[in-house]
């Protein structure tokens, strides 16, 4: 629960509980790959996240507005206390090139015990209640999506954990890679960067041309998260030798996510039943990615 208290002057203060211990809370916002995943108001895209988390280190954040507006946040640590204080200045530079003044974000994590935190937010210096008040609704967003991430988040104590996640280059065709399998099995976008998204020194290594292309991209396909690019853009994709798997839990699911993927693809092995499972297929779908989709037996 969201609770703002203050709300006359310049100054914004909303807390959260949060069903996680103080140390992991912490480590959420001071880690950029994580903070990557979170730090952004509720339908925005994160493009990038940069952190020297010490004392006078930078900050730095780049996202995408819902209407396609590229915005840049930034600051400057003046404290950093773990596991229980993070104070940044904060600077919003818009896509308009309006630059909005200097302002101050302290981070208050309380120990609840029971591995419960509460975390306040405090961000003062503002110079207007119009400025608290555009910051207040996305300052919302973020603690609701890191909510939502910390709750998903495994805890490591003495545990090491490992994901694999699987990267495909389409070379040249990973939007529309994207685009076919939101509609053909549901993926989710989760994060899209494209070249042109990148600092001015990177974009001035690369082949001209490829602004628009996909330097990265995270979908998420049931509860697996596959990396997507364009690669070098040499316009042709190879995926021999990997095949990805779409476990379902009935025969109908599999027979409709068969049919979705096959679209434009090639059928390796058709749909039926084998002595591990009651429905099993492979193909190839339209852009050479291998699938083999399985309704497993008990």
């Amino acid at each position: 629960m969201n609770v703002m208290a203050k709300p006359a002057g310049t100054e914004l203060v909303l807390t959260r509980e949060l069903k996680a211990p103080r140390e992991r809370v912490f480590a959420a916002w001071i880690d950029a790959r994580q903070a990557s995943l979170w730090w952004v108001p509720r339908d925005f895209t994160p493009l990038s996240c940069e952190m020297d988390v010490q004392p006078g280190g930078i900050w730095r954040r780049r996202m995408r507005s819902p209407s396609g507006d590229v915005i840049l946040k930034h600051g400057v640590y003046r404290e950093v206390s773990a596991p229980k204080r993070l104070v940044f200045t904060y600077i919003t530079e818009n896509a308009t090139g309006i630059v909005d003044p200097e302002t101050l974000v302290s981070i208050d994590l309380t120990d609840l015990g029971g591995g419960r935190t509460r975390l306040t937010l405090w961000h003062t210096a503002f110079e207007t209640e119009v400025s608290r008040n555009d910051h207040r609704g996305g300052w919302a967003g973020c603690l609701e999506r890191f909510a939502n991430y910390i709750d998903k988040v495994r805890p490591t104590e003495g545990v090491m954990t490992m994901n694999i996640q699987p990267y495909l280059s389409f070379e040249g065709k990973a939007q529309e890679a994207i685009d076919f399998y939101k509609g053909a099995i549901g993926a989710e976008v989760k994060v899209v960067m494209h070249f042109k998204d990148a600092p001015p020194e990177a974009q001035a290594q690369m082949s001209p041309g490829v602004g628009d292309k996909v330097m990265h991209a995270c979908i998420k396909i049931g509860e697996s998260d596959v990396f997507v690019s364009d690669g070098r853009c040499g316009g042709k994709a190879s995926f021999s030798g990997v095949t990805l798997t779409l476990n379902t839990t009935s025969d109908g699911e599999a027979d409709k996510l068969f049919a979705a993927l096959g679209k434009g693809g090639q059928v390796t092995m058709p749909m039926a039943e084998t002595f591990f499972a009651t429905r099993f297929g492979m193909l190839a779908d339209k852009f050479g990615v291998n699938w083999m989709v399985l309704n497993p037996k008990n």
